[in-house]
């Protein structure tokens, strides 16, 4: 455009008085006015048609022109007003057509109850090839086989405002300035059957729309499209817009940004919204209120190549492919969804929101189904976050996922999720912390129920709900020092995977909730390798088909188990263990509820501290019932309260150093030992028993180094294959054994010895002994003392109490006292030193156990009882299986099990 020129801004809607003026306003955007055209005299031409006049540079024409007008004369100004007639031209006639070569140009034209009607041709056409384009329009149009209005500018820009209905086959606006901005302001219905309801492309500058009414077109509703440098697209507008063919909204800009605005229902072949900005730090916008429909296409596309891209609104969206879709490649800038209203897509995403540098956020409400993933967030660098409220189903893919490189990732909210894949996952590869907090039920019929990662952040998962999986019901991880937790309400399931899955590489883990957990491998398995604590504390059934109920592992922590439910599974029941070498980082387990398993029903293993166990239930093993076991100078604490049936040694309690106490109240039947309780150094042993005890091997046996060894059994009797009860230690600590209730013993009933420490026995019961009947030996100046009430059958000695060099005491209270094929025993032996004492061995006659044992198991578990013939008086019981792979699954995260493997597997 020849001469200089300057920038007007205006906004589109306000009165126009006609003239060149109207150029200026254009919907708040930039165009470029020619002041040499304004300025230059042009000499006034005729009148274009009858009915017309001429004022100046102004054209004005009235009455009856329906034969239509065409004007080529350099006019500044046409008018068209107060009509007779519609302007109903021949066919291929334009209704008003004004062209000119040299000048600005600008149409006003009112038709009133009149209208324009054309075929073949456009309803309007205007246009110049040196200068700006404004066209000013009040009534209705219908063009078959034409456009209704379309103006062109070669050399400058393009402005159409108006009201009225336009009909065209073809588009019904449309307008391609080449060097100047494309601008339109309409109120009013646009129909096309074959074209574009609103097609607005600015060769140099900017392409902007609004307005209201209806739009409906065969090709893309709406497309704007704005080049050269800055040049910036929008669209505000409220009505209802449908695309029988194509989109229904596209705006693009080559260098610049794009937003859209308004409300409506939008239906469209394929894609009901497709934004593109590609312009410097230029953001694509989309804010909409209204259902969209995109059948084969995208609900809505917002893309960003340097900015941000943002979708606001509500509705109802169902689309063919992605119900959303939100990508911006700049390095640092954010992208979002944000939307109130369910989302359908039939064969793709239900939204996807992506960034390489910002953060990615999807929030809202709704209903969300999808045919691949429902609800993904995806930050290549910033924080990925999605929070809803609302159902979601995934029917092939993954149900919400938050995932980031090297930021936080985060998906809260409520909802029923079904998924086939992961039904949430919250992920960090190189990012801060990982969490998931969600009200609502969980289920992915081939995937993991609940996934939390994060290589160096802390992982969460807050909330209640059933959770049901195909693999691990609960997964959480983090590879750097961090905690990973879980606090839930709710029944959680893992069909072929882990019940609950907590893994830190350097960090504490915890689980803590109520509900049933089920895993086709352990229902929960939490484990840490750091110099950090491992803690469950459960309410809620445990089962598992395939391994531990409870496995639970520490590297350099304290670990801790306290549960209250049923729990059932193949493999151990509770297994925990502990490698630190400090004596703070206590194994504890404390269990309300009854125990079945295939395995051992508790194992507890310390390298240095205190272990202790505390189960109230019933405990029914395939191996040992319960075997606790520090090897450093700790305590080791056992009780046990209910019924206890296993198939190894019932209860089994190791301290290297330290104090040993065994506690157990109720019927315990086992295939070996009933109770083994031991330590190597100085600590005490204490044994307490209420209830009757079955033992394949010895009943109870008692044994410490040199610390005091107590036996008392009380409201039950002993049923062993081997030794009723045995306590001693090499040391001139005391040992003591009362036991009040009977004795049947394949060995001796009672053996209590010490090498220098007084020996105390009571038994209150009859004795039925293969061996001795009841035996009280010092090796040393300790006293000895044996009292005995009840009946005696021995097939060794009857009653034996004897001291090297101390005092001896025997006490028979009733003189039923009987030996098996031998003769009876005199009383004046008691009195003989140990050295001259010889035991007598009626191996060939021991009693064999009559009527088996309470709990009776199969052939093929005796083999677990060679272990036994191992065995020497006061040392340590040698266990296989101890320091063996743990024989079920590996751990999954890598590839090996930690530590000692649980016992009896």
């Amino acid at each position: 455009m020849a001469g200089t020129t300057h920038r007007a801004q205006g906004t589109l809607g306000a009165t126009t008085t006609g003239g060149i003026a109207g150029l200026t306003l254009l919907l708040g955007t930039t165009m470029l006015v020619s002041t040499a055209a304004m300025a230059t005299p042009i000499e006034p031409p005729a009148p274009p048609a009858a009915g017309c006049t001429v004022d100046g540079m102004t054209a004005t024409c009235t009455g009856d022109q329906s034969a239509g007008l065409s004007v080529t004369d350099p006019f500044v100004t046409l008018e068209v007003k107060e009509l007779t007639q519609d302007i109903a031209p021949a066919a291929g006639v334009a209704g008003i057509s004004y062209e000119t070569e040299t000048t600005n140009i600008t149409l006003l034209s009112n038709t009133g109850s009149q209208a324009i009607i054309v075929e073949g041709a456009d309803g309007i056409l205007a246009g110049t090839i040196d200068g700006d384009v404004y066209i000013h329009h009040e009534g209705d149009i219908t063009a078959t086989g034409g456009r209704g209005i379309h103006a062109y500018a070669d050399q400058g820009a393009a402005v159409i405002e108006g009201t009225g209905s336009v009909t065209a086959t073809l588009d019904a606006i449309s307008t391609n300035p080449r060097l100047g901005a494309a601008a339109l302001n309409w109120d009013g219905d646009l129909t096309s059957t074959e074209g574009r309801g609103i097609f607005l492309k600015a060769d140099n500058g900017a392409a902007s729309a609004e307005g209201s009414g209806n739009i409906v077109s065969q090709l893309d509703a709406v497309t704007l499209d704005s080049r050269g440098a800055g040049a910036d697209t929008s669209f505000n507008w409220d009505g209802d817009i449908t695309s029988n063919g194509g989109s229904a909204v596209v705006l693009s800009a080559d260098d610049g940004a794009v937003s859209v605005t308004g409300s409506g229902t939008v239906i469209a072949d394929q894609n009901g919204f497709d934004l593109d900005a590609r312009g410097d730090e230029a953001d694509a916008w989309l804010g909409w209120d209204g259902d969209i429909t995109a059948t084969n296409g995208f609900g809505a596309r917002v893309y960003s190549a340097n900015g941000g891209a943002d979708i606001e609104g509500s509705g109802t969206v169902t689309a063919g492919d992605f119900g959303f879709y939100v990508l911006t490649e700049n390095d640092s800038q954010p992208a979002s969804l944000k939307w109130t209203g369910d989302i359908t897509s039939q064969l793709s995403f239900g939204a996807r929101v992506e960034t390489i540098g910002g953060s990615a956020t999807i929030q809202g409400s709704g209903t969300v189904q999808a045919h691949t993933d429902a609800l993904t967030a995806d930050a290549d660098g910033g924080d990925a976050n999605v929070l809803w409220n609302g159902d979601i189903a995934a029917t092939t893919g993954y149900g919400l996922v938050a995932k980031s490189t090297t930021g936080g990732a985060n998906v809260s909210g409520s909802g029923t999720v079904t998924a086939e894949l992961d039904a949430i996952t919250a992920s960090n590869t190189a990012g801060t912390t990982a969490t998931v907090n969600w009200t609502g039920d969980i289920t992915s019929t081939s995937g993991t129920g609940v996934k939390v990662f994060s290589s160096s952040g802390a992982t969460n998962l807050k909330g209640s709900g059933t959770i049901a999986a195909g693999l691990d019901g609960v997964n959480i991880t983090n590879t750097g020092a961090q905690t990973a937790a879980l606090s839930w309400s709710g029944d959680i399931t893992g069909t072929d995977g882990f019940g609950v899955y907590l893994y830190s590489a350097n960090g504490p883990v915890s689980a803590s909730g109520s509900g049933a957990v089920t895993g086709g491998y352990d229902a929960f398995h939490l484990e840490t390798e750091g110099n950090a604590t491992a803690a469950l504390n459960w309410t809620g059934d445990l089962t598992s088909t395939g391994g531990n109920g409870v496995h639970l592992t520490t590297a350099q922590g304290a670990a801790s188990v306290m549960t209250n439910g049923l729990i059932d599974a193949a493999q151990g029941g509770i297994y925990i263990a502990s490698g630190s070498s400090g004596s703070y980082d206590t194994v504890s387990v404390q269990h309300t509820g009854d125990i079945l398993a295939g395995g051992v029903g508790v194992e507890a293993r310390s390298p240095n501290a205190a272990v202790t166990v505390k189960v109230a239930g019933a405990v029914d093993s395939g191996s040992y019932g319960i075997f606790a076991e520090s090897l450093g100078a700790a305590t080791v604490t056992v009780e046990q309260t209910g019924t206890l049936d296993a198939g190894n040694t019932g209860i089994h309690a190791y301290s290297a150093n330290g104090d040993v106490n065994v506690t157990q109240d109720g019927t315990l039947a086992a295939y070996g030992d009933g109770i083994l309780a031991q330590n190597e150094g100085a600590g005490t042993v204490y044994v307490r028993k209420a209830g009757d005890l079955g033992a394949q091997a010895r009943g109870i046996a008692a044994l410490s180094s040199t610390g005091a060894v107590v036996v008392r059994m009380t409201d039950g009797s002993i049923t062993s294959g081997g030794t009723g009860i045995e306590a001693g230690n090499e040391s001139s600590n005391t040992v003591t054994v009362e036991m009040t209730g009977d004795i049947d013993a394949g060995g001796a009933g009672v053996l209590a010895s010490s090498s220098n420490g007084e020996v105390w026995v009571t038994v209150d019961g009859d004795v039925d002994a293969g061996g001795d009947g009841a035996s009280a030996i010092n090796e040393g100046s300790g006293e000895v003392g044996v009292t005995y009430t009840g009946t005696m059958t021995a097939g060794g000695n009857g009653l034996v109490a004897a001291s090297a060099t101390g005092n001896v005491t025997a006490t028979l209270t009733e003189d039923r006292q009987r030996q098996r094929h031998r003769q009876r025993h005199q009383p004046d032996r008691l009195r003989q030193p140990l050295g001259q004492y010889r035991r007598r061995r009626h191996g060939d006659r021991r009693r064999r156990l009559r009527g088996g044992l309470p709990g009776h198991r199969p052939a093929e578990h005796r083999h677990q009882l060679r272990h036994n013939r191992q065995r020497r008086r006061g040392g340590r019981l040698r266990h296989p299986g101890r320091g063996q792979r743990h024989p079920g699954r590996e751990l999954r995260h890598d590839q090996r099990q930690r530590g000692a493997g649980p016992l009896g597997q």
